[in-house]
């Protein structure tokens, strides 16, 4: 992280929580992750939220109509009743601001809080698993039914975001690996590529997807209810992707509950139910594994994730 992208400090977030927003005094704060964007625990009158300060790049996504797309989508969720994290309106009822941190433009929006715990996958039962695939398909149905204001746009999670752009960032360090490796890493990208060029999925097997399906984004409450939450990498893409994403995550005694949970709500065509393992493969790339580890996923995208 470059001196320009430092986190705000304490003095900054209570100044900001302060002038933005009519929610109380804020009491205190500490910085969660410094990734692509900066997330705050945030104390506001003794209710807890989150404040995320977007990164000034993160995928495709760049301007403030993109990250409105983001907050829309989910007020609309929790109109239709999808347990989400959903943003908080400032004080001129916009969901979105923007701040200025060491002569760096940057948005940022508060969240409420996601009560509850992580879905650690070593952990996860049955019946949570059933729920996660239950409110995932909940998702996606309700997103159909999204209607962005004018102007707020998406990216998509199509084959050049989410192979093209991956494979480039992966060959510098081909060059240096085995090239009995790299061979089969490039047939592998080939057979995706020729798989998903030739993918349709059927009705309602593309739309508005989460991006991101994985045990960090989402909450199990203790009565067992679960809440979802960062949205940031939401875009127009496969269902599938979704599914296979999280799908390589979670040991196999648990996968079948993901399945039956998901289609109680969205049945999947036979060209989805095939086209899980591939889309897996395609998961992995993404991670920015070296070429050892990346030849054993490829070969097994469904083995236990470390």
């Amino acid at each position: 992280m470059s001196s320009d992208e430092a986190p705000l400090d304490a003095d900054q977030i209570r100044r900001l929580i302060r002038n933005e927003y009519h929610l109380g005094l804020p009491r205190g704060s500490r910085l969660m992750q410094a990734a692509g964007n900066d997330t705050y625990a945030v104390d506001i009158a003794g209710t807890p939220y989150v404040l995320r300060v977007y990164g000034p790049k993160r995928w495709h996504i760049s301007g403030p109509n993109d990250y409105r797309f983001e907050l829309g989508l989910l007020r609309h969720l929790h109109a239709e009743g999808v347990p989400v994290s959903v943003p908080m309106p400032r004080r001129d009822g916009d969901l979105l601001g923007q701040l200025t941190s060491r002569g760096v433009r940057r948005c940022f929006s508060l969240f409420s809080w996601a009560p509850g715990v992580p879905g650690h996958t070593d952990v996860l039962k049955k019946p949570q698993a059933y729920l996660i695939g239950q409110t995932l398909a909940e998702i996606h149905l309700a997103a159909d039914r999204y209607q962005p204001e004018p102007g707020h746009s998406r990216y998509t999670l199509d084959e050049h975001t989410l192979l093209d752009r991956f494979v480039d960032e992966l060959e510098p360090s081909l060059l240096q690996d085995d090239p009995s490796d790299v061979a089969f890493i490039r047939s592998q990208v080939a057979d995706i590529s020729r798989r998903i060029r030739a993918f349709d999925p059927g009705p309602g097997g593309w739309g508005i997807v989460h991006g991101d399906v994985q045990p960090l984004n989402h909450h199990f409450t203790e009565d067992g209810q679960i809440i979802w939450f960062d949205f940031d990498l939401c875009g127009y893409g496969w269902r599938t992707y979704d599914i296979a994403y999280y799908y390589t995550r979670i040991p196999q005694s648990v996968r079948a509950p993901l399945i039956e949970g998901y289609e109680s709500v969205r049945p999947l065509s036979r060209a989805e139910h095939e086209m899980l393992p591939t889309i897996g493969r395609l998961a992995w790339i993404r991670e920015g594994l070296r070429s050892k580890a990346l030849v054993k996923r490829l070969h097994e995208p469904y083995m236990s994730y470390g």
